[in-house]
């Protein structure tokens, strides 16, 4: 997966440089009738949304098992190069591995790891995004976050494990709520009524290896981790209208630095 990211990062950051070599023919400039034809400004969106996700950790080697979430944002949208946006959303994850155990070398560890988990996820983050491609329609750009990462882990009867204390090693506890660093990369197409649609891949970071309930009876020494598959729809919030230039019959050529703007 991350060979995947790394080669979308370095397509889109080759786009933006064959996109730079061209503004100027393909940008900012007004044809007969002299008219601006480009779109209103949105300076703020709500966004909403849903995801696949997945979980990698004790359970699930790779991001195999898949989930929902539903997403909800402020996102603002006031600059050409860098944007930002502050997220919710809820969801869950699952692992299951039925042959995994772990074989302690203390003889007073009793601990047994649990082989399924479900964890109830909310989290919380604020993103700032730099636009790689960001003309009339299109929008491609990546993203760094930081936020809240909430979770409550519960086995195959619904029990929550956090209460379980044979379910982890001697003394072994922790707390449901981690620091998340959510980097992602994505890509948005506008309509002419200001709504937006696109997709979103993110990896959320999550500053904790508990997720799945398995730390100290772990068989690898990685943070637990979570990638979602974000489909959403940008709703405008305002718009700044873009003033048309006079049509009259003796004005030259002229530039406006609306235009690939959104």
């Amino acid at each position: 997966m991350k060979k995947i990211l790394l080669t979308l990062w370095a397509f889109c950051i080759t786009c933006a440089i064959l996109q730079a070599q061209n503004n100027n023919e393909e940008l900012d400039i007004l044809h007969p009738p002299f008219e601006n034809k480009s779109l209103p400004k949105i300076p703020r969106f709500l966004e909403v949304g849903i995801s696949a996700n997945a979980y990698r950790g004790d359970l699930n080697p790779s991001y195999s098992k898949w989930t929902s979430s539903f997403h909800i944002a402020y996102r603002l949208n006031r600059h050409r190069y860098f944007n930002s946006r502050f997220g919710f959303s809820i969801g869950t994850v699952t692992g299951e591995n039925l042959n995994y155990s772990f074989t302690s070398t203390d003889p007073e560890e009793d601990g047994r790891p649990n082989n399924f988990f479900k964890s109830n996820l909310i989290t919380f983050h604020y993103e700032l995004q730099f636009n790689l491609i960001k003309t009339s329609r299109y929008m491609v750009y990546l993203s760094q976050g930081f936020g809240i990462y909430r979770f409550l882990v519960k086995n195959d009867e619904g029990e929550n494990l956090q209460d379980i204390q044979t379910s982890r090693g001697k003394n072994e506890n922790y707390n449901n709520s981690a620091v998340m660093l959510p980097t992602g990369i994505g890509a948005a197409y506008r309509f002419a009524n200001g709504y937006a649609l696109g997709l979103q891949a993110s990896i959320l970071n999550p500053q904790t290896d508990y997720v799945d309930n398995i730390s100290q009876l772990s068989t690898n020494n990685r943070n637990d981790n979570t990638l979602m598959f974000k489909f959403f729809l940008w709703a405008p919030l305002s718009k700044i209208p873009v003033k048309k230039v006079s049509t009259r019959n003796n004005i030259n050529y002229t530039r406006s630095q609306s235009l690939g703007n959104w």
